[in-house]
């Protein structure tokens, strides 16, 4: 639905969820403050990190190991008032290479431990993972598809994210992997929600707001929202050039003008 006209109060509420990191909610605000509250600053927005002042989201942190979650949790270390925990599974050095041959079962030690703090789950195992699994050949969406990784980790966890936004820059492709794998979520467990990745600069990659916005609306009706991404070159991401909130936040503008 279309925002109207946003209101300095944020006070307007959005059709989809969200889930974003503190930091890059804090550019889209230092930039467009009444964009960014109005889609973001809403109680189903899972906000990992620190918010912005006075915001009313969801204290989500992310996790790119079962294991740093486990110690987070002996240790004491979880912060105070946390709603959620993500489960970021990758291959990718900060996920450690037990957890990423075992997908399924780390999933499941994650998600029980979180539970067993009153945590919502979300698991996001990344398509790359099928390097280290057997899922035949093809493309990593194929081979996601054909080893049911979204369809396993919605089997444990509250909400499942296909991070699918490497191939936003094709519309058709990036909705169909994610339709596909929200079917298979939801096959694994009837109800759960399934938000889908979207970034200003998968990879590094360049990307537009007007492609960001064709890939929302050619998902806008299999899932429940998106996890957009503002990257910057990090450990995480050494290929990523410097954040692009701009980019984000004509793409926010698209889906207001274009009624998403």
């Amino acid at each position: 639905m279309a925002l109207g006209p946003v209101t300095a109060a944020g006070a307007t509420v959005v059709s989809h969820r969200w889930m974003i990191t503190g930091n890059a909610a804090s550019q889209l605000q230092s930039i467009d403050p009444a964009i960014a509250r109005a889609y973001l600053n809403q109680p189903g927005t899972l906000l990992l990190g620190s918010s912005p002042p006075g915001w009313s989201s969801t204290s989500t942190e992310h996790f790119a190991s079962e294991a740093a979650f486990a110690w987070a949790v002996a240790a004491g270390g979880l912060p105070s008032g946390l709603q959620a925990a993500v489960y970021d599974n990758e291959g990718w050095s900060l996920t450690p290479t037990a957890e990423q041959q075992d997908p399924q079962y780390y999933e499941q030690q994650f998600s029980a431990l979180a539970h067993s703090q009153g945590l919502t789950t979300v698991m996001a195992p990344a398509p790359d993972l099928v390097s280290g699994l057997s899922c035949g050949s093809g493309t990593y969406a194929q081979r996601y598809l054909r080893c049911n990784l979204a369809g396993m980790a919605a089997g444990y966890g509250d909400v499942v994210e296909i991070q699918a936004q490497s191939l936003e820059t094709n519309a058709g492709s990036y909705s169909s992997l994610v339709s596909n794998a929200a079917s298979q979520a939801g096959a694994a467990h009837p109800g759960v929600v399934v938000l889908a990745g979207l970034s200003t600069g998968p990879n590094g990659a360049t990307i537009t707001g007007s492609e960001m916005l064709a890939a929302a609306q050619a998902t806008a009706a299999t899932v429940a929202g998106w996890w957009l991404n503002i990257p910057g070159t990090s450990v995480s991401c050494p290929a990523c050039r410097s954040p692009q909130p701009m980019i984000a936040d004509q793409f926010l503008r698209a889906l207001d003008a274009h009624g998403v």
